[in-house]
């Protein structure tokens, strides 16, 4: 997980906010926290549930190896790598 210091940008107001992160799935092992506001993945932008589902399911019948995520914890921008398909979480 990389942390994004970069000023310029803010927490856009739309995205998938994760509730809670199953114990054991990647999405712990990548760091990603409740509350967490997920906005991209891979190329796609994540503004709610059905768009992060078609970005998700790109991957996996792409058979990446790894997919890049972009996400908000509060005012802080964070990147992370996780592997297409089910992470291990729980949203809104």
């Amino acid at each position: 997980m990389s942390v994004v210091d970069n000023t310029s940008e803010t927490r856009p107001q739309r995205g998938l906010l994760i509730i809670e992160v199953l114990p054991g799935g990647s999405a712990e092992v990548a760091g990603l926290h409740p509350h967490d506001l997920i906005t991209r993945y891979g190329e796609f932008e994540v503004i709610d549930k059905a768009s992060f589902f078609s970005a998700r399911d790109h991957y996996e019948q792409a058979n990446a190896s790894v997919a890049e995520i972009v996400l908000w914890r509060g005012p802080t921008r964070i990147v992370a790598k996780v592997p297409p398909g089910r992470i291990g979480i729980k949203c809104t």
